[in-house]
């Protein structure tokens, strides 16, 4: 549900070394998926960073999140 959230919001006003990010913070998070507390949330991106589906910068105190090529296999036209 969470990378899925991360494919819909990506924009192609953040493109930053050769991929689109998303800009999301926690709180966009919570208010995307109202019925999943902050905790699973965020155990969620780090179990997707972990296993190599998304990676994450920070920039201005705000996380940014890309597609890996691991997730080419769901998403093949966005990597």
């Amino acid at each position: 549900i969470i990378l899925d959230n991360i494919v819909r919001s990506t924009s192609t006003e953040h493109f930053y070394d050769g991929q689109f990010w998303t800009e999301a913070t926690s709180d966009y998070f919570e208010l995307s998926f109202p019925y999943i507390s902050k905790s699973k949330i965020n155990s969620g991106l780090e179990k997707l960073i972990d296993e190599g589906f998304i990676k994450t910068r920070i920039s201005n105190n705000t996380n940014f999140y890309a597609l890996t090529e691991k997730s080419s296999v769901f998403y093949p036209h966005l990597v």
